[in-house]
């Protein structure tokens, strides 16, 4: 079988863009038309689902759709022009591209598609990280951005509906379109701005972004320092916030975020140790999750306690090591999931026996 030159699959690569901008434009900008697919869809294959398979096929047959980076030399100490335009354009794309995955997952109509929306982004990011460390670190700066941007939308939304307030949130974002007036790519990629037109909308985006900053955690730690403390503190106020659809993943993000940010355990381990209290308290008296959100809570406390367990030390302050062993008894006690939180109690205490002879001296 014959290879293709180095040239030659660039060439196909910028076909198959051209290609995949197409059926992203007939099948997946439309939100409207393509609930009504899935809706009417009586194949178990709709269209749309064929696209996002397409998308994450040509993620690895033709990875320079997604980042082309210039692989000539220097003419006069410059890049050539045109390895430089091929670069910026697959930025674009890949820049389109997921604007056009946010807006599905942000869409409650076209959940069916959105696990396989977000398995696609997590793809795009793994392969620039891989190509472009640089890219790879402008993209995550701008999903810390649309999170920040929804969870103060949430704040809001919550705080004025704490008296059955009707305030709900609508805003569009040019989030993921930094060229929107790029002539040379509008005809082929027309921008979209992303539209969230409800509190539900940002249930769904936040809770693609938490498995993404989960997947992508050990990353971030390496490429995307300077957004750690950033990151942890919006998980956290999203924990507090107690929403049941969101509570489950943004607890998994941080656990992850513990396990992977070593360098960080002393800025968190106060902070961490509220969080568990308040998805302890959560898990015991909430009656509205159904079960497998209290699977999820429940397996990620089991894990934020071994977490705890492992990072505790004997100069951890006596008010927080407290408020850990309270929990545990009270779980224990009231707690209808089939875990023995007494048996942490016992691993803590053989953890920091000179711990507890101090707070008894």
């Amino acid at each position: 079988m014959d290879i293709p030159s180095t040239q030659e699959h660039r060439e196909s690569a910028q076909e198959t863009a051209r290609i995949i901008c197409e059926c992203v434009n007939n099948l997946l900008t439309d939100i409207t038309a393509v609930q009504t697919q899935l809706k009417n869809d009586k194949s178990g294959n709709p269209q749309s689902q064929v696209v996002l398979q397409f998308l994450y096929h040509c993620l690895l047959a033709f990875p320079e759709c997604y980042i082309c980076k210039p692989i000539t030399g220097l003419v006069d100490g410059q890049l050539n022009d045109e390895e430089i335009q091929k670069y910026n354009t697959s930025k674009d794309f890949t820049y389109w591209i997921l604007s056009r995955l946010v807006r599905i997952i942000s869409s409650p109509g076209c959940k069916v598609l959105h696990a396989k929306s977000t398995s696609v982004i997590v793809s795009i990011l793994k392969l620039i990280e891989e190509k472009d460390t640089s890219f790879y670190r402008e993209l995550i700066l701008e999903f810390v951005g649309l999170y920040h941007d929804l969870l103060d939308l949430c704040e809001e939304y919550i705080e004025n509906n704490e008296d059955d307030a009707m305030f709900d949130v609508h805003i569009f974002s040019a989030r993921f379109q930094p060229t929107l007036n790029n002539v040379d790519t509008a005809s082929l990629m027309p921008p979209k701005l992303l539209d969230i037109k409800g509190y539900e909308n940002c249930q769904f985006v936040l809770c693609m972004l938490c498995e993404m900053f989960k997947a992508n955690s050990t990353s971030i730690q390496q490429f995307v320092v300077t957004e750690k403390t950033k990151l942890w503190s919006m998980m956290v106020r999203t924990v507090h916030m107690s929403d049941l659809i969101i509570l489950p993943r943004s607890f998994e993000c941080l656990n992850q975020m513990v396990e992977t940010f070593d360098d960080m355990h002393d800025y968190f381990m106060d902070q961490y140790t509220t969080v568990i209290a308040i998805v302890a308290e959560y898990i015991t008296f909430n009656d509205e999750s159904d079960d497998e959100d209290d699977m999820v809570l429940s397996t990620a406390l089991q894990s934020s306690f071994n977490i705890f367990i492992q990072h505790v030390h004997v100069d951890f302050h006596k008010s927080f090591f407290n408020k850990i062993i309270t929990f545990l008894y009270h779980l224990e006690d009231k707690a209808s999931c089939e875990v023995m939180y007494l048996g942490y109690i016992d691993q803590l205490v053989s953890k920091t026996p000179e711990f507890l002879q101090k707070s008894s001296a």
